[in-house]
């Protein structure tokens, strides 16, 4: 089962995440609803069943791929 890793940034990033698909999402917003909005418009975009939201300044535990696939294999 694969997952999507949705990056929201201010500006264009290379940034890949081991054992799930990337996705950038390029906006800027100033408040709760402008969040609101770049999410929104992020899913549209993500054709996975699963995903995740992650900052662009975000780090992974070193754990991630156990913590992932755990959460995949989870009904």
């Amino acid at each position: 089962m694969t997952c999507t890793a949705v990056v929201l940034s201010s500006a264009p990033v290379n940034l890949q995440v081991p054992g799930v698909e990337t996705l950038v999402h390029v906006s800027s917003f100033y408040d709760a609803a402008g969040l609101l909005d770049a999410r929104l418009k992020a899913l549209g975009r993500v054709q996975t069943e699963r995903f995740f939201f992650l900052d662009d300044d975000d780090e992974l535990p070193a754990d991630f791929p156990d913590v992932l696939a755990e959460c995949l294999n989870h009904p």
